[in-house]
């Protein structure tokens, strides 16, 4: 396992801050699939989110924006 980790982390490494995103969110899915629990969490903090939204304790940011940001921030190759 010891070289298949160092060749995924390789491989890791050449991926963009977004690319690395998509795959985090692939995995966090796939890991938690068939999970009545992660669902019924994440539908509470999805409810959660909204609320304070709506009682403007929250703001919104705009994804493109936090990933062009989150891009800026990658070093480059």
């Amino acid at each position: 396992m010891a070289k298949q980790g160092k060749l995924l982390s390789a491989q890791l490494d050449a991926l963009t801050a977004q690319e690395k995103i998509a795959l985090a969110e692939e995995l966090l899915v796939s890991a938690c699939q068939d999970d009545p629990a992660w669902d019924d969490a994440w539908g509470r903090e999805a409810e959660r989110r909204l609320d304070a939204l709506a009682r403007g304790e929250a703001t919104a940011k705009d994804a493109n924006e936090v990933l062009a940001r989150l891009s800026a921030k990658q070093p480059a190759p």
